[in-house]
This record gives C-alpha cells, sequence and structure tokens, in this order.
C-alpha cells in the first residue's frame, strides 16, 4: 500500500516543479533602438546601475564579405582601427604650427589632416583621451566588432574617438606594415595546432566553392599583399552607415546618445 502511494506523489512533486518553472518569467531587457537618416542604426540599452558606458561599433564585414584576393583583410583592419587617426594627427600637426611651423617632411604628413579640419571639428575632447582605456575588438566570419568602454561622464569622449576612428582613418604605411607582423605571428600560432588542419579540412570540403569565406585571419600570401589602398576599398565598402551598428550600453540616456550619434 505505501509503495503504491509514492508513486503518484513522486509524479505531484514532479508536476508541481515543472509547472512552477514554466511559471517563471524573465524580465524583459528594454533594449532602446533608432535608425538615423543614413541608416546607421543605434541600439541602446540603459542600466545606472553603474557608473559605466561602453560603446560599440558592428560592422556587417568579416571573411564572409571578402574576395579570395582580400581573405583576412577584415581582420588586419581591425588591427589598424584603434591606431593614431586623422584627429590625433590634427591635433599634433596644429600643435607644430603654433611651435614654429612644419618642415617639408611635417606638411607633406600634415596637409590631409589640415585639409579635413572643418569636417573634424573640436578637438578638445582628446585632452580626456587617457580616459579610454578600456577597448578592445573582434573579426569573425559575419561581423567586425570594436568597443570602448569608459566611466559615464566620459560617454562623448568615447563616441568622439569611435567616430573619428571610423571616419578618419590614417592608415600609416610604418604602423600597417608592423601590423602585419603581428597577424603573421597569429598564422604561426594557428598552424601550430594539429585541430586547425581538421578544421581546414572540412571547411575546404563543406564550403568548396569559397572555403576563405570562413577563414576570418586568412592567408599568408593575402596578408603579406595588403597595402594602404587595400584597407581604403574596405572603408569605401564596408564601414559606412547602413552597414554598421552602433550600441551603447549601461548609465547613459537614449535621447542623449541618440543626439551624439546624429
Amino acid at each position: 500500500m505505501k509503495k503504491k502511494l509514492l508513486f503518484p506523489l513522486i509524479l505531484l512533486l514532479l508536476f508541481t516543479t515543472l509547472n512552477f518553472a514554466q511559471a517563471k518569467k524573465e524580465p524583459g531587457i528594454p533594449f532602446v533602438n533608432k535608425t538615423l537618416a543614413n541608416g546607421l542604426e543605434v541600439i541602446v540599452l540603459p542600466d545606472s546601475s553603474v557608473p559605466l558606458v561602453t560603446v560599440e561599433l558592428a560592422v556587417r564585414n568579416g571573411s564572409f564579405t571578402e574576395p579570395p584576393d582580400l581573405n583576412g583583410l577584415s581582420h588586419l583592419y581591425e588591427h589598424m582601427f584603434f591606431k593614431p587617426n586623422g584627429a590625433i594627427l590634427l591635433s599634433q600637426c596644429e600643435g607644430a604650427l603654433r611651435a614654429g611651423g612644419l618642415n617639408a617632411f611635417g606638411q607633406r604628413l600634415c596637409a590631409e589632416p589640415l585639409r579635413l579640419r572643418t569636417q573634424i571639428g573640436n578637438l578638445s575632447y582628446l585632452q580626456d583621451i587617457d580616459q579610454l582605456s578600456i577597448s578592445n575588438a573582434t573579426t569573425r566570419e559575419e561581423v567586425v566588432n570594436y568597443f570602448i568602454t569608459t566611466t559615464s561622464p566620459y560617454l562623448s569622449t568615447a563616441m568622439r574617438s569611435m567616430n573619428d576612428s571610423i571616419r578618419f582613418p590614417t592608415f600609416d604605411e610604418r604602423e600597417l606594415e608592423n601590423e602585419i607582423k603581428v597577424v603573421i605571428g597569429e598564422v604561426d600560432r594557428n598552424e601550430s595546432n594539429p585541430f586547425r588542419y581538421l578544421s581546414k579540412t572540412s571547411n575546404d570540403k563543406l564550403f568548396f566553392k569559397y572555403p576563405t569565406r570562413k577563414n576570418p585571419l586568412g592567408t599568408r600570401e593575402t596578408i603579406t599583399s595588403a597595402t594602404r589602398e587595400k584597407m581604403l576599398l574596405i572603408k569605401s565598402r564596408y564601414y559606412v552607415p547602413n552597414n554598421s551598428a552602433l550600441v551603447v550600453t549601461v548609465d547613459v540616456e537614449p535621447e542623449v546618445v541618440f543626439r551624439m550619434a546624429n
């Protein structure tokens, strides 16, 4: 008799537990998004629990967008993104002009940033650039993303820094040469892993027509053949507003973010 009663009791407990689990609701995530007139999607997740902000740019780029001769250059572009941009160079050029002028080399180096002075605008935000010490980026098959995390008083500094990195890259030849060496080092590490050969063989079979579309790292040949002109080609093709999303999170007001982004 006890055994007969025990089995229904177990079923009842299980049924009650399952119903309880099904009734539990996860809180909604209060995303606020807006598409600007130029096509840029701005996504804001406000949360005032901590005084931090993160500004992220996600670009629809990566190996799936690359023809074989550009394979891996989206990743190399990522390495160049946080290098000194036109705004930083303009600040240095204006400082040199105030200090006594530019020599012939300086005139050549500063010609482009000085020409863009009106578009670049006020550079006072660079006084706080040291507050943006947390930044990183990743490249995958279908997206390249960049982020800056700082404290909430420096939201506008992070937004301006991201803006100037997107719009005014310099792709300095020496910096590019150095980053090519860094990426080749990643290729070396990748090729030292035996599992890499299994993965590559599988992808080559599965995606036989365009296997490079599944290889964000690229090849030695394509990486070492990278040029400033190719970097500018990637910028013009993919780093445009309607191919990107700007994501801003934590201690922010959506309307403030939308105004800054606009």
